[in-house]
């Protein structure tokens, strides 16, 4: 019996010196993928930050960019932001809210009515007051994953169009509307 109780004693230190060890691998990870977003000149804001907000001051719109850093399609959509222009990315991300949510975030805002999904990787849009705005959407994607993104191109496109919505429905003229110059 003692050997039994012994050897599970065993088990739960290794295990649990096991989790010590991914999370930091984990921790780790995250770093990266945030630094590789920065490299491409993106302004990205954590779901922590995010949710320290205080969205009736907010006026512009929200990408919530939701990514993991163990899925083999999240690494491809992650690299493709390298491939854009930096002047591109930098310029349409300062005009969003940018949240980038990675798998070691526990991001549930259940007042935004973010919907639900199990396929990565996926990027939601919102107006300013966090309202989710379902008609921006991936049209190249499966009719089952509106909101997977294969590539960032795909998402720049998406994000002109919420642009030119969210301009008309401020009112402005300031900026072109077939937008297919980016903004600095």
């Amino acid at each position: 019996m003692y050997p039994f109780i012994l050897a599970l004693l065993c088990l739960a230190i290794i295990n649990g010196c096991q989790g010590k060890i991914d999370a930091d691998k984990a921790a780790e990870l995250s770093r990266e993928i945030r630094e590789h977003f920065r490299r491409t000149g993106a302004n990205w804001v954590s779901p922590k930050m995010f949710l320290e907000l205080n969205l009736t001051q907010n006026s512009k719109p929200i990408m919530f960019v939701f990514t993991s850093r163990s899925c083999a399609d999240c690494r491809a959509f992650m690299d493709s932001w390298g491939e854009l222009d930096k002047v591109t990315v930098s310029s349409l991300t300062a005009q969003f809210l940018s949240v980038l949510a990675l798998d070691d975030y526990a991001f549930e805002v259940p007042e935004l009515g973010l919907p639900t999904a199990d396929y990565l990787p996926r990027v939601i849009f919102a107006d300013p007051d966090g309202k989710v705005l379902p008609e921006l959407k991936n049209s190249e994607s499966d009719p089952f994953a509106p909101f997977f993104y294969e590539r960032a191109s795909d998402v720049v496109e998406v994000m002109r169009k919420a642009l030119a919505q969210h301009w008309e429905y401020m009112g402005t003229d300031v900026f072109r509307g077939d937008l297919q110059q980016d903004i600095l």
